[in-house]
């Protein structure tokens, strides 16, 4: 089988290029990369792609910048195989990404995502572990626990703590086409699609091996939102909006568990030294911890 492998650009360049890079030197040759650039204005991005001359390289430069939402179905709606995935043009797959996520397709056809074992880094490629990012580790489930995971056995977990990596996810496309991501979200698409999916009636594939490389660094969307309290605002309106989802088909304890939000109500209170050090209100870390 042959596994798309969609790269959303617009961001850093020698970056991005390391996350192109780490496509071209996968152990197994059946992928497909679709790079679609979300109309950078640097050209060195359209010149390097040309000299890779790869048939597998697929390039599409869009005209306006659409943002990462509406990127992503763009990317959803330009790949052409069975599954796909769609990851962060400054992350990295490790060299066997392919070849373990294919191989573990074939065996179970019937789950709707798989989710690899990640290594988080910094800026320069170092292993790194914040705190947000310790919590993830410590809420994934251990190598004992089942690899199949359903709406029941996951979703209270993932809702006290949402510890799988979106980037790193292969999909079955019917899945992502099906649910799509909402307009309206900049850094909860994951927690929300992974939701729909669960929810109605499909499951997901943990392979116990690190398969990816997750870069952690200030700069990224979701991190630039969290002191002005745009993330924590747009994390609350979706727990809610799913805890009532969850109680209406009676999945009780997961419902509680994303009223509670509790490690994003933590990462709001971590957060309020930063703020006092960087003269920022308290104002969205003290609302998200409270309400």
């Amino acid at each position: 089988m042959i596994l798309d492998i969609a790269l959303p650009f617009h961001g850093d360049v020698e970056l991005f290029k390391d996350s192109a890079r780490s496509v071209l030197s996968q152990t197994s040759p059946h992928w497909r990369l679709l790079i679609i650039n979300d109309a950078h204005p640097d050209l060195e991005v359209d010149q390097w792609i040309s000299a890779q001359a790869d048939p597998r390289i697929r390039y599409i430069r869009n005209d306006v910048n659409l943002g990462p939402s509406l990127n992503y179905s763009k990317c959803v709606a330009e790949v052409t195989g069975e599954y796909c995935l769609i990851f962060g043009a400054d992350d990295l797959l490790e060299p066997s990404y392919v070849e373990e996520i294919t191989s573990a397709i074939k065996l179970d056809r019937k789950s709707d995502f798989f989710h690899p074992l990640v290594k988080v880094i910094d800026h320069e490629g170092e292993e790194y572990l914040p705190l947000v990012d310790r919590i993830k580790k410590w809420l994934t489930p251990s190598n004992d626990s089942t690899q199949i995971l359903d709406a029941k056995s996951s979703l209270p977990g993932l809702m006290t703590g949402n510890w799988m990596y979106f980037p790193a996810i292969t999909w079955k496309v019917d899945s992502l086409k099906k649910h799509g991501f909402r307009k309206d979200l900049n850094v909860c698409q994951d927690i929300w699609l992974i939701s729909q999916i669960l929810i109605g009636g499909g499951q997901a594939h943990l392979v116990h091996k690190i398969l990816f490389k997750y870069r952690r660094f200030s700069g990224s969307d979701s991190s630039v939102k969290l002191l002005t309290g745009v993330r924590f605002a747009e994390e609350k309106e979706v727990f809610i909006s799913l805890a009532r989802e969850f109680k209406s088909r009676h999945l009780f304890l997961a419902s509680i568990s994303a009223y509670a939000h509790l490690a994003s109500r933590l990462h709001a209170a971590a957060l309020i030294p930063s703020a006092l050090m960087q003269r920022k209100s308290l104002a969205p870390c003290l609302k998200h911890v409270l309400t």
